[in-house]
């Protein structure tokens, strides 16, 4: 029989450069809630969080004796994920308190790609059943331990307005500025913010979010002509993910303000166009249709999140 390892696991999953929206569809694979899934990775991001996910899972089996390799997927087993979440819920997280329900739910939710892919690899090279559990028994260990674990707490992480001008105010490079400015004024997600190339600047600068879906940033003529500067004479605009942060989290600390991650910056313009939109006559479900759409969430619900 042939070895199945975590780069076999790696290669299999990856997804990259294909789109989300359309390979979900095609493969009628479904989550647990019924909604279309993708059982590949169609990011460095995800792929790099899923990576994670796999090396953490194959060390903790080896070091509790459920197998002799870290590398290898194939001897993987229920008992040992099962161990493995029940391992987190008690000592994971970053103050080794435990993990929450929803760190628990996306753990169980990495596990059902890496058992889709483990199947596929094992039927294909050895002709076998996978030892690792399948999607219906991720769903009942998850349903077993996930009460365990702590309950989710929501941080709503919007600043005032004039707050979040003041900072973006205070930062001194002006990569980093432009792109918090277009996280306040167009609600972009940090990736889409800090590289902008060549091809997303005509009259307008296109984002292509999650999922695929495009909609226009919404930014000043000025913001618009220093990112269309940037593309002319670089071919893109662009700053590391690493320097960006640290600009930001000095900008929160020069004004006395908890930082909450880059993330706050989207909070902000998600609840500023929402409250602008009710105050000027638009009905409640609509305006939050409107600012899911600025947004690039391909599902309204999603952006209640940001309005608690």
């Amino acid at each position: 029989m042939k070895k199945i390892t975590i780069n076999d696991v790696l290669n299999q999953i990856d997804g990259i450069g294909v789109s989300k929206s359309e390979y979900r569809n095609k493969t009628g694979l479904t989550s647990e809630n019924n909604r279309n899934y993708s059982d590949k990775n169609h990011s460095y991001g995800s792929q790099g969080n899923f990576e994670n996910f796999v090396r953490n899972l194959c060390s903790f089996a080896k070091e509790q004796g459920f197998q002799n390799s870290a590398i290898r997927v194939d001897t993987l087993t229920a008992e040992a994920f099962k161990a493995y979440l029940a391992d987190k819920i008690e000592h994971g997280g970053k103050n080794g308190k435990g993990i929450n329900q929803r760190t628990v739910s996306n753990i169980v939710s990495e596990a059902q790609k890496l058992s889709i892919n483990i199947i596929a690899l094992e039927a294909e090279k050895n002709g076998r059943e996978s030892k690792f559990p399948c999607k219906e028994e991720l769903i009942k260990i998850k349903k077993e331990l996930r009460p365990e674990a702590k309950k989710s707490v929501h941080v709503n992480r919007a600043l005032s307005n004039e707050v979040a001008e003041k900072i973006i105010g205070s930062i001194k490079n002006e990569k980093a500025q432009i792109a918090a400015t277009i996280q306040l004024k167009a609600g972009l997600r940090e990736s889409e913010a800090i590289k902008i190339k060549a091809w997303q600047v005509g009259n307008k600068i296109d984002i292509q979010g999650k999922g695929g879906y495009h909609r226009d940033a919404l930014v000043s003529k000025e913001m618009y002509e220093k990112i269309a500067g940037y593309v002319v004479n670089n071919r893109s605009f662009s700053i590391s993910r690493s320097s960006y942060e640290k600009e930001l989290k000095a900008a929160f600390a020069e004004n006395n303000v908890k930082y909450e991650g880059t993330h706050s910056l989207r909070y902000t313009f998600a609840q500023v166009e929402f409250v602008k939109r009710v105050e000027s006559g638009i009905d409640v479900k609509e305006a939050r249709r409107q600012v899911s759409e600025l947004l690039g969430h391909h599902r309204p619900d999603i952006t209640l999140t940001y309005l608690k």
